[in-house]
């Protein structure tokens, strides 16, 4: 691109964790809607603190039926987290 240039308005989403990290950029035409997340993964020590602060009572129960209770919280709650920003950022 030429240095004089107009670029075109951008939509950007960001997310990471201590060891990752995750960027989308898109036409800020096309952004709206869209959110992103990236949890590590819950500490089945931490798992109790989470359900009861972050996940209602059928989210609860789902986990709790999952093969891996801290992954499936995990996968949940980054899921709720991009859904946030999708409808607020």
């Amino acid at each position: 691109m030429h240095k004089d240039a107009e670029a075109p308005a951008r939509g950007a989403l960001i997310s990471h964790t201590d060891d990752q990290a995750y960027a989308a950029v898109l036409p800020q035409a096309h952004a709206g809607g869209l959110g992103i997340d990236a949890q590590p993964r819950i500490a089945r020590d931490a798992l109790g603190a989470v359900l009861t602060q972050c996940m209602g009572q059928a989210e609860r129960q789902l986990i709790a039926a999952q093969p891996d209770p801290p992954w499936a919280a995990t996968v949940l709650f980054a899921a709720k987290e991009a859904g946030f920003k999708a409808i607020y950022e």
